[in-house]
């Protein structure tokens, strides 16, 4: 069986050039939205978000099988940003700091979950590029590509090592509506990811696995338009 990761190292190089060109891309669009006749804004947004997928099937390396698990993930994020509307149009960039509660729930009878981390802490800064169309003046339609970075997930004190992953590129869809200062989105991720407990080099307080998985996240946003 190949270790996730290598895995990953073998799939860093294409995701660096596409992490490259998707940076590229954000610098040009601020650089000509700042120089066009665009309408500007900027502010700050919080958000609240709940994992839809509430069963995984995971592959379990101590018993060399698949497993169904429960699965229960929220999480919060915060930040800024900035939007340029052009007619129709329009571009919205933010870097925001997203938290999530990771909760798997495998079941007892088939496993010993006491040598499994279940629970744990994932945070990790988030940089998406909306790119909307104005349905109305207040209603707004936007497929968002975004940089995702600086992961980190913690099990009590201690930092899972093999979940630290590189930079990656995934991918939301939603609308906002904005009334005055105030607007309020609802976004949807399109990505997956296979999800598996793998071994760790360290067992962390004779916790020997940890669990791998990638939700699919509902996203309720509000934000506040600064000027």
């Amino acid at each position: 069986m190949v270790s996730p990761a290598i895995i990953k190292v073998l799939d860093g190089s294409k995701r660096d050039r596409k992490i490259k060109c998707f940076t590229l891309f954000i610098v040009l669009s601020l650089f000509f939205g700042a120089r066009s006749n665009a309408q500007f804004q900027a502010g700050i947004k919080a958000a609240y978000m709940v994992d839809t997928i509430n069963n995984i099937d995971m592959e379990l390396e101590s018993i060399d099988n698949n497993l169904n698990v429960y699965v229960a993930r929220k999480g919060f994020q915060m930040g800024v940003f900035a939007a340029y509307r052009l007619g129709r149009f329009s571009l919205r960039p933010e870097v925001l700091l997203t938290t999530i509660d990771q909760d798997f729930r495998p079941p007892y009878i088939l496993v010993r979950v006491n040598n499994i981390i279940t629970n744990f802490k994932s945070t990790q800064w988030e940089v998406p590029l909306l790119l909307g169309y104005q349905l109305s003046e207040q209603l707004q339609i936007f497929v968002a590509p975004k940089w995702v970075f600086g992961k980190s997930n913690t099990y009590q004190s201690y930092a899972i090592a093999p979940l630290n992953t590189p930079a990656e590129l995934n991918s939301d869809i939603g609308f906002a509506i904005q009334l005055g200062a105030v607007g309020l989105d609802v976004r949807y991720t399109l990505d997956t990811a296979p999800s598996g407990a793998y071994y760790l080099d360290t067992p962390l307080e004779a916790k020997n696995q940890y669990i791998s998985s990638k939700g699919k996240y509902l996203q309720v946003g509000l934000s506040v338009f600064i000027f």
